[in-house]
């Protein structure tokens, strides 16, 4: 803690108006500081939440452990996903069947399974990304079966002969769910003609060999298919249909059998955002972080902002009444003192400490206001009977370092004041508080007998506050 710090050294200093006989002890007279610096609020603040922020981070840590350690699949489509949007049902009832199901998550290693297994077949469902390139085009020429489940414009142009997509599966007109889809009496696909029909919501291609049909526009005789079948293999437009939540409607169970589960091997590739990049391009991590990343960067951003905006908002102009202003000795040096205490600067107020009192002892033993320091101390040491190397280390600011040792610094200086004051006659000082005022100059001069010829003449005028 600190006291307030008295004006700066070759700054006029008010005489201290003598104490009455029945003045307060030393520690009443000691006001508490009111003000702490920032370290040593942090610190406290710290140790008073120490508990609560120790549990808070424990849990953070623990729940992203969790989260690191979770092999729970939650992508769409996935087939470990056993949401609503998964394919957990059907790749359990797949491996119930025999089906041992291969996941490929880049064209390499799909083409290592392929490579392994000839004649397992191969499921290639775009959902996020597009296929490799090289890989469509390689699987066009191969003779296996193959399942394009919602292939991109791209992979349509690249390995489907730029089959066209029609509209979107109408809509029920009684209630707002997609129509039941009959797989038509053209369907010359085995797996289609036992499931017979569909219901999902999906896309609609404008072939003419294909199954499941739907009619875009009931005006016109234009219809599309869910699936079709090309030279490259089928392809499904209703990803959909296979989820756990619509996997029971209508035939959509017996279609996933028929046509996946032909081949003891399926190869389930999945693209990746490596697949859309060139042999020299470098992946962005950002492209393989999950979509809910996106929506808390965005939050912690905003939760950063707002307290920067609060730290960071004016409180209002410096001084509201018009200028000039005249603001008082005492909040002054009061000022200046918890202007140096939040800086942690006490050896710079102790050495304005040093510097007040010798001019105030410079002047009560009556010498000029540029008398060297040794004349100063000798004259102390010769006023008060000490050797002249104490009076030395008493008025020493060298060896200040922190706030408690200014404090017993500051102490010293002020005893040794009083000292001289009382060897003079003067008494020691009187310390008055803001909210107190200054006795009248009849009051003063009647707490004393007589003046004493050492006594300063000159009458008082501003009051401030010592340090203690």
């Amino acid at each position: 803690m600190t006291a307030p710090i008295p004006q700066r050294s070759g700054a006029p200093s008010s005489p201290v108006l003598p104490a009455p006989d029945d003045a307060a002890p030393r520690e009443s007279q000691t006001r508490p500081p009111t003000v702490r610096n920032l370290s040593a609020a942090l610190r406290s603040t710290l140790r008073r939440w120490q508990f609560w922020l120790l549990l808070v981070i424990i849990g953070v840590l623990f729940s992203v452990v969790v989260q690191l350690l979770s092999v729970e699949d939650q992508e769409r489509y996935g087939l470990n996903n056993t949401e609503l949007d998964g394919y957990a049902a059907i790749a359990a009832v797949l491996q119930d069947q025999g089906v041992e199901i291969h996941p490929a998550s880049t064209a390499e290693s799909a083409r290592a399974l392929l490579e392994d297994m000839p004649e397992a077949s191969i499921v290639v469902h775009e959902d996020r990304w597009e296929a490799s390139r090289s890989l469509t085009r390689d699987l066009r020429s191969q003779d296996r079966p193959r399942v394009w489940i919602t292939p991109s414009a791209a992979t349509r142009e690249e390995a489907l002969g730029g089959l066209a997509p029609a509209r979107a599966i109408p809509h029920s007109s009684t209630t707002d769910v997609p129509e039941v889809l009959d797989a038509g009496e053209d369907c010359t696909v085995p797996a289609a003609q036992r499931a017979e029909t569909i219901r999902a919501p999906g896309q609609l291609y404008d072939v003419k060999a294909g199954c499941f049909l739907g009619r875009p526009d009931p005006t016109q005789d234009d219809v599309g298919r869910v699936l079709a079948a090309t030279d490259a293999g089928l392809v499904f437009g209703a990803p959909d249909a296979f989820t756990n939540r619509h996997i029971t409607s209508e035939g959509n169970a017996a279609l996933a059998l028929g046509l996946f589960g032909e081949q003891s091997d399926l190869i389930w590739y999945t693209p990746s955002g490596v697949d859309t990049l060139s042999a020299d391009e470098w992946a962005s991590p950002w492209d393989f972080m999950p979509d809910w990343v996106d929506m808390l960067t965005w939050w912690l951003f905003v939760c950063a902002l707002l307290p920067i905006l609060v730290a960071g908002r004016r409180h209002g102009p410096v001084v509201v009444e018009p200028l000039p202003v005249e603001v008082p000795a005492s909040e002054s040096a009061e000022g200046r003192g918890r202007l140096y205490q939040q800086a942690d600067a006490s050896t710079e107020a102790s050495r304005t400490l040093r510097s007040a009192h010798l001019l105030r002892l410079a002047r009560l033993l009556r010498l000029g206001p540029g008398t060297p320091e040794q004349q100063v101390i000798g004259a102390v040491a010769a006023q008060t009977g000490r050797s002249e190397q104490e009076i030395a280390r008493t008025v020493d600011a060298a060896a200040v370092s922190g706030n408690t040792a200014m404090v017993r610094y500051a102490q010293g200086l002020a005893a040794l004041e009083d000292e001289v004051r009382i060897r003079l006659g003067h008494g020691p000082r009187q310390i008055l508080r803001p909210s107190q005022t200054p006795p009248a100059p009849q009051d003063a001069a009647a707490s004393h007998d007589g003046p004493t010829p050492h006594e300063d003449p000159t009458p008082p005028t501003t009051p401030r506050e010592e340090a203690p």
